[in-house]
C-alpha cells in the first residue's frame, strides 16, 4: 500500500480508500499505515494515538514461525480463562495482550524469548505483538541492548529475525 501510495500522485489516491483497504488485509494493517507510536485494542480496530518519549531502544525478536492469526483467534475463544494479566507497564501503558496464552499453546518458542526478556534487569517492558509471533522489550541503553542480543543469539536458533534502534517516526512516505 505504501508502494502504490508512493508511486502515484498523492492526491489521486485518498488515504481513507488505503485504509478501507487495509482493513481488508488485516486488521492490523491500518496501524501500519500510520507509522507512529499507537495502541491497538480489540482485534485491531481500535486505534489509540500515544506519544512514547524518544529516549527509548526497542527490540523485536520474531521465531521465523508461521502462526497463524486464525488459529491463534480460533484457540483464544476455547481459553478465554486463561487470558494474560499482566502487570507489565510502560509510560502508563499496561502492556497486557490477551492472545498471549494461545500463541505461545501454539508456538511455545515465544516463551523462550518472553522468559529471556523477563530476566533482564535492563528491560522497561516487554511482550508480544498483536497476535504474535513478534516479540519486543524495551530499553533505555543500547549499548546494555546491543550486549543482551549478543548474548541472546548464543542461545537461539540462528533463523529468528532479530532488529533493535533507538525508537523513529515514520511518515507513509518513505
Amino acid at each position: 500500500l505504501r508502494r502504490i501510495y508512493n508511486n502515484n500522485n498523492v492526491k489521486n489516491i485518498p488515504l481513507s480508500l488505503l485504509y478501507k483497504i487495509a482493513i481488508q488485509l488485516g486488521s492490523d494493517i491500518p496501524a501500519c499505515l500510520k507509522s507512529y507510536d499507537l495502541k491497538l485494542e480489540g482485534y485491531g480496530e481500535i486505534i489509540t494515538r500515544t506519544k512514547i518519549s524518544d529516549k527509548y531502544y526497542f527490540l523485536l525478536i520474531n521465531p521465523n514461525i508461521m502462526l497463524s492469526t486464525t488459529k491463534i483467534f480460533e484457540h483464544f475463544s476455547y481459553s478465554k480463562k486463561n487470558i494474560n494479566k499482566s502487570n507489565i507497564y510502560f509510560e502508563n501503558i499496561n502492556i497486557k495482550n490477551s492472545l498471549l496464552s494461545s500463541a505461545i499453546a501454539l508456538a511455545p518458542q515465544i516463551s523462550k524469548i518472553l522468559t529471556n526478556f523477563q530476566y533482564n534487569k535492563n528491560i522497561v517492558a516487554h511482550g508480544m505483538s498483536g497476535s504474535g509471533s513478534t516479540c519486543f522489550a524495551i530499553f533505555k541503553d543500547f549499548i546494555v541492548l546491543s550486549l543482551h542480543v549478543e548474548n541472546f543469539k548464543k542461545y537461539i536458533n540462528s533463523s529468528y529475525f532479530i532488529w533493535f534502534d533507538p525508537k523513529k517516526e515514520y511518515s507513509l512516505i518513505r
